[in-house]
């Protein structure tokens, strides 16, 4: 039993290992995409920004949203239509490459089908609202390493008596 103990072990920790990594790659996409955006724009204080969005992008679910909604919002009551539009598309494009990056890399590190994914995501939305959303990658991550480790099994046959 320690054996399967220390396989369950090590998976989990190859599991949340994957999913650092799908993150930091997710975040850095978008920091490129954010970084060369602003510059094209013509934003001041390039880098600032593009840090500051590259830390909040890993709120999950929120992310860039903190920080393009209200400067967004503010160049609107400005008057500065012309970096609203701007900002609004950069958004626009940020958002739509990580939706459909996201489930393709945290499927890959989970070692999953991206379709598992995005169902425990939907699942856990309709169960618990976005506080499902934020556990259900994590019931998904222990439900795999469980199974991957064959503790599930040993479960199973300790319960049925074999």
């Amino acid at each position: 039993m320690s054996d399967r103990v220390s396989v369950f072990r090590s998976e989990l920790y190859r599991t949340i290992k994957g999913i650092i990594k799908a993150q930091c790659t997710l975040v850095m996409i978008s920091a490129i995409i954010i970084a060369t955006g602003l510059y094209f724009i013509g934003a001041s204080h390039v880098l600032t920004i593009t840090l500051l969005t590259a830390f909040v992008d890993f709120i999950p679910y929120v992310g860039t949203g903190i920080v393009f909604l209200p400067w967004i919002l503010y160049q609107f009551f400005s008057g500065d239509f012309a970096m609203t539009i701007c900002l609004s598309i950069l958004y626009m494009v940020v958002m739509v490459t990580r939706q459909a990056l996201e489930p393709k890399l945290l499927a890959t590190h989970f070692g999953v089908p991206p379709i598992l994914l995005l169902i425990s995501l939907f699942l856990g939305f309709q169960l618990f609202g976005g506080f499902g959303m934020l556990i259900s990658p994590i019931i998904l991550m222990i439900v795999q390493t469980i199974h991957k480790s064959g503790v599930g099994r040993e479960v199973w046959i300790y319960i049925k008596g074999n």
